[in-house]
């Protein structure tokens, strides 16, 4: 029996140092290769129910740190490209801030020497601080409504409002820079609008940028188009400009933060007023979407759900 006991052990011993010498090769110098021919090895031990269990216990090990590798590369990568949106971002902004504060500071230095200016000029160099002014404003304002939206503090306050007397306000405060330019807007709005529920001064704030990037991108003596129209349950607004149009390839990362058409780089801007727009509309329930082709020129549109009350109504009034 003594003599039975001291085999069974010696066979014990063996199956252990073939099973640890082929567990060994898995993570030797051949690497995961040779799982295969490591797997036949364990198999031929003395006790091949225990090698196979050791083997697919290590493959399992093995296929998990595969899946763990492949992720943290993934977030490696995800912080590079953040890293670099970072700083771009922060070149953009410094430079973006410092072109109207060098403005201001240059007329009001003129102003302050004391030297006799003619009132057109006065009024030439004040205007030209007023509007830098506004610049900066803009500016600031983007990163705040950026700031509360990255940290859940956006908030929007809807009540009954005429977005028709919202779109009148905001063509004549763009009155002034489709003036300067030479550009011409055309109102293509219906005489009776039903009241939506919205928060009047954000769904103003999303108009006005689509007013102004049209403005901006029209040639001078440009035409833009502004209409709205009742379609189904959606009260669709569009902003139509012949501007130079926008890459295919753009169009999807358009309303995305800092996002801008890199042919554009004579544009001032971040790339913060679409992606905000974006926010505002989708937190009435609506949508927000363009369609452009180079050369012929953009049309951007929002919608806002037109309450089922003011949808009969409207259909009472508007002859079908």
């Amino acid at each position: 029996m003594t003599r039975i006991k001291d085999k069974e052990e010696r066979v014990d011993r063996s199956a252990d140092i073939d099973i640890a010498g082929a567990t060994a090769g898995m993570t030797g110098s051949a690497g995961i290769s040779d799982i295969g021919r490591t797997k036949q090895r364990m198999l031929s031990t003395a006790n091949p129910e225990l090698a196979l269990s050791i083997y697919n216990e290590l493959q399992a090990h093995i296929e998990e740190l595969e899946k763990k590798t492949s992720e943290l590369e993934q977030a490696n990568e995800a912080l590079s490209e953040l890293d670099r949106m970072k700083s771009e971002f922060i070149s953009k902004m410094s430079h973006e801030l410092r072109t109207p504060l060098h403005a201001i500071k240059g007329f009001t230095k003129l102003i302050l020497r004391g030297k006799t200016l003619d009132l057109n000029t006065s009024k030439e160099y004040l205007a030209i601080i007023d509007r830098e002014g506004e610049v900066l404003d803009r500016l600031i304002s983007d990163l705040l409504d950026v700031s509360r939206l990255e940290s859940g503090r956006f908030r929007i306050h809807k009540r009954r409002t005429s977005l028709k007397s919202i779109i009148r306000n905001c063509l004549g405060t763009c009155a002034v820079l489709a003036s300067d330019k030479g550009v011409v807007i055309n109102e293509d709005i219906p005489a009776t609008m039903p009241e939506v529920e919205i928060d009047g001064e954000r769904v103003g704030q999303v108009i006005l940028n689509l007013l102004s990037n049209a403005i901006k991108y029209s040639g001078d003596g440009g035409i833009i188009t502004v209409k709205s129209e009742v379609k189904g349950d959606e009260l669709v607004v569009g902003v139509i400009d012949r501007g130079p149009g926008i890459p295919e390839e753009a169009i999807p990362y358009l309303f995305e933060r800092f996002s801008r058409v890199e042919d554009s780089a004579e544009i001032k801007g971040i790339g913060l007023g679409l992606y905000i727009s974006r926010q505002i509309i989708e937190a009435h329930g609506g949508r927000i979407w363009v369609e452009s082709e180079l050369g012929k020129g953009s049309s951007f549109y929002f919608s806002v759900p037109v309450p089922l009350s003011e949808k009969e109504e409207v259909g009472r009034r508007i002859p079908r």
